[in-house]
């Protein structure tokens, strides 16, 4: 079972530098959505998909995970180091 995260609510009362309202919410969104490509998120744009179903997103997912330009990711293991005594 995948672990389920939920995403705090960001609130924003005025524009910064002089923007409205209007232009403060679309830059942040878009911050956070470039955020979550940088991770290693799809944009479903670009996976080509006529209709959203699970099989046609299994299917356009690749099965390991990558990176933005589709690089795979390594897993960061951590291993312990156990002393032998002989």
């Amino acid at each position: 079972m995948k672990k389920k995260v939920v995403a705090p609510d960001i609130e924003i009362l005025k524009g910064k530098v002089k923007r409205t309202i209007d232009e403060q919410c679309e830059l942040e969104f878009n911050s956070n959505f470039k955020k979550y490509l940088d991770k290693g998120y799809k944009d479903i744009k670009d996976l080509d998909i006529e209709e959203l179903t699970l099989e046609n997103a299994e299917k356009a997912l690749p099965s390991e995970k990558t990176d933005q330009n589709g690089a795979k990711k390594l897993c960061s293991a951590r291993f312990s180091i156990k002393r032998i005594k002989i």
